[in-house]
């Protein structure tokens, strides 16, 4: 009997050593994913621990538990389960811990980082095609362009406001263009709003001019004018002056431009007594700057 209880106490000795049979115990190993591993603080991620192994224990009696900030607090309890999930409520750098335990109450730890990012405004730009146009021509407007940096584009969603008055005329889509046709001649301020997924939105806005389909008589001016043999107009950049160079009567006419309607009014009459002496004689060519802060008028009659 006494020979049986020696026995008996070498074994127990033995599991109680590690080792089993002659076999030393080894610990497990054990990775995980993450995904994604850049989100936002609205963003759930998803871990899923893979390649778990353990040479003396099976796979089902290995268990895991969770740090989700890397701070040496152990956030869940010990189970079988190789999936879960968490969701961060500050922004920063997280390094995850994940360890195995096997029956031996041997340990592995693996890691692996997430960044949570503060959500910011996507980009908003689009284009007009065509930007001038006649009544009843569709008018496209192209945001493809429009960009986040967490959000993929395909998702970002867009709506349009043809008129900029205020009330939007699509809803939220994620197709990025639309057309519109204009009943009445103008220039439209289009208005585009994009949002993405954490509800951040951005506006952008461009311009469409509509003209008549066909002419249309505005009006007749005879401010300043005698004659127009061999005249020469110009409008400026943005539209709201005329400039009217006679060659024949040396005069240089300037009109303001009602945009809308076209019609001129005349503001000044310069002629070679008021202005260069008789420099202005002869006006051959008028020319504006880019800019609309300059006039430029050559004379042929004086080489000026």
């Amino acid at each position: 009997m006494s020979r049986f209880i020696r026995c008996l106490a070498l074994m127990l000795a033995v599991v109680l050593s590690g080792e089993v049979y002659g076999q030393v115990n080894t610990a497990p190993t054990a990775n995980f994913t993450v995904a994604p591993d850049t989100g936002l603080t609205a963003t759930i991620f998803q871990y899923h621990a893979i390649d778990i192994s353990d040479i003396q224990d099976s796979l089902w009696t290995l268990q895991l538990r969770w740090d989700w900030e890397g701070d040496g607090t152990w956030d869940t309890v010990y189970d079988t389960v190789t999936t879960n999930t968490h969701q961060y409520a500050d922004t920063g750098a997280y390094t995850i811990n994940l360890e195995v335990l096997d029956t031996g109450g041997l340990t592995y730890i693996a890691t692996h980082n997430v960044v949570v990012q503060t959500p910011q405004s996507p980009t908003a730009t689009f284009s007009v095609i065509p930007d001038t146009a006649t009544v009843n021509t569709f008018f496209t407007g192209n945001a493809s362009g429009v960009t986040d940096s967490y959000y993929n584009s395909t998702l970002l969603q867009v709506r349009w406001d043809w008129e900029s008055d205020g009330t939007w005329d699509t809803n939220y889509s994620t197709t990025k263009t639309a057309t519109h046709q204009y009943a009445d001649t103008g220039r439209y301020i289009i208005t585009m709003e994009v949002v993405n997924g954490a509800g951040l939105a951005a506006i952008s806005q461009d311009t469409a001019t509509v003209l008549p389909g066909v002419l249309s008589y505005v009006g007749a001016v005879t401010d300043g004018i005698t004659g127009v043999t061999r005249a020469f107009i110009k409008i400026s950049p943005d539209g709201r002056h005329a400039y009217v160079g006679n060659h024949e009567e040396s005069r240089l006419l300037v009109y303001e431009r009602n945009v809308e309607t076209g019609l001129l009014t005349l503001l000044a009459t310069y002629d070679a007594s008021s202005v260069g002496g008789a420099k202005l004689q002869g006006v051959h060519h008028v020319i504006i700057s880019p800019d609309g802060a300059h006039v430029y008028v050559m004379s042929d009659t004086k080489r000026s």
